[in-house]
């Protein structure tokens, strides 16, 4: 189980290792992903501190670009680092236990790796591993649409 959830934490860390003491400011232009899109926002566990709060912004057009802002609390909850990574996810249906499912695939960056969430519903996505598999924890890996 700790491998398990190790692979599932690995994206996060790497995204938060390829972006180091690079803080996001918010841009001054809009772009398709600002103007038109689905977010969905919640706070996952993380290795080191009370959680990770996400933000995605997925594009509602055909350039499937997305916004990911991550916030993570270091040390004291008042000491906050936000990173932002721009781009495009990558649609991906598989046929998981005999039910077809739905996963987004965000790449972050050159040597950040990458992000999956699989489509619960609507409302919900759900961070996954890179084999496409929940934790198997009982921990909230859910982001919910804003």
């Amino acid at each position: 189980m700790k491998t398990k959830l190790c692979l599932l934490a690995m994206p996060i860390i790497f995204a938060a290792c390829g972006n180091k003491g690079q803080n996001a400011t918010q841009p001054e232009t809009t772009d398709s992903v600002t103007t038109d899109s689905t977010v969905y926002a919640g706070q996952v566990p993380a290795a080191d501190g009370p959680g990770i709060d996400y933000e995605i912004a997925i594009a509602n057009d055909s350039t499937h670009g997305f916004r990911l802002t991550s916030t993570y609390t270091v040390g004291k909850e008042s000491e906050k680092q936000t990173f932002q990574e721009n781009g495009n996810l990558e649609l991906i249906e598989k046929e998981i236990d005999g039910k077809k499912l739905e996963f987004y695939k965000l790449k972050l960056g050159k040597d950040a790796g990458e992000l999956i969430l699989k489509k619960v519903d609507d409302n919900t996505l759900r961070l996954v591993n890179d084999e496409f598999k929940e934790a198997e924890s009982k921990l909230n890996y859910d982001l919910k649409k804003k």
